[in-house]
């Protein structure tokens, strides 16, 4: 993330920390609570507890995307099944908050998420997946990418790691890094990493077998990607070569329903519109514009040219 991005955000003239805005526009709040029970603020998110489970330090949690149009149905149906289950979660509290975590200068390792939820043990994390799984059927969200998502969901994802910070340790910068006992029981380091990661020791139950990392080379259609030059919250920006002509080119990537900007347009709607700004100059001085350009089949925009590149430039 760009440092002082989120403080930048709080007031037109002061660095403040991102939760203290004085307007942070539309609020998210679940449609039914229970009765007696209240959210408490944590930061940018609205943590719900229950009276009915002690939270656990470690495990199994969850998480929850959705499309910022979608946010709210996706929070009533969150909320509806862990109040059930009388599981603590959280979520994001107001529409900046969102744009916050899901802008193109954002950090990978937190952004797509909307709703955390904190399942007390691995049977309670397999039941609320296969609940979440079908409630949300036909939903769709920002991939979480430390995460795994559960089996056809395009929405729910899970990781093992920390609850909130349970346990944690002081850098020598003075910022805390969360810590969790591996299979051995060895504290580690919560390492929230663009990529599901598995503390040694800890296997997935989630899943008949474990998939195995890719191997060779990473092709895109007819592209063989051989280098990231950026990545973002937005997507990437890659260089490959054309297996058709051993041509050099340059492939831009746009996340789905991710690396909003605050007027909300998302990373592949802004691609798009770039794409169709390419073809009409092309269309009006093709001298200048000789690189050809598509569009792939998954909804995302690549372009090619005689240059270089993957990880988005935004």
């Amino acid at each position: 993330m760009l440092e002082g991005f989120g403080e930048a955000l709080a007031d037109r003239e002061y660095y403040l920390p991102l939760p203290s805005v004085a307007d942070p526009g539309p609020r998210f709040v679940p449609g039914e609570v229970p009765p007696g029970l209240r959210g408490s603020a944590q930061g940018i998110w609205t943590v719900w507890g229950s009276p009915r489970t002690e939270p656990a330090e470690q495990g199994w949690k969850i998480h929850v995307s959705a499309r910022l149009d979608r946010a709210q149905h996706v929070l009533d149906t969150v909320a509806g099944i862990c109040f059930s289950e009388g599981v603590p979660f959280k979520h994001l509290s107001a529409r900046l908050f969102f744009l916050f975590l899901h802008h193109k200068h954002a950090s990978r390792a937190q952004a797509g998420k909307f709703c955390a939820v904190y399942p007390p043990d691995t049977a309670t994390a397999r039941r609320l997946l296969e609940r979440l799984r079908d409630a949300l059927d036909g939903e769709e969200g920002p991939y979480v990418l430390t995460d795994r998502r559960f089996r056809d969901s395009r929405t729910v994802h899970y990781r093992y790691g920390s609850f909130d910070g349970a346990r944690s340790r002081l850098r020598a910068d003075g910022t805390r890094e969360g810590l969790v006992r591996d299979g051995s029981g060895r504290e580690v380091v919560d390492a929230r990493l663009p990529v599901f990661h598995l503390p040694e020791g800890i296997t997935d139950p989630f899943v008949e077998r474990e998939e195995q990392p890719h191997t060779g080379p990473i092709l895109i259609r007819d592209y063989e990607v051989t280098r990231a030059v950026r990545l973002s919250n937005a997507g990437g920006t890659y260089q490959a070569r054309d297996r058709r002509t051993g041509r050099t080119v340059f492939l831009k990537e746009a996340r789905a329903h991710n690396g909003l900007v605050f007027d909300g347009t998302d990373a592949r709607q802004r691609l798009r519109h770039e794409y169709d700004v390419l073809r009409e100059l092309h269309a009006a001085a093709p001298e200048w514009a000789r690189s050809r350009w598509s569009t792939s089949r998954s909804g995302s925009t690549t372009s090619s040219s005689p240059s270089t590149s993957r990880g988005s430039r935004w």
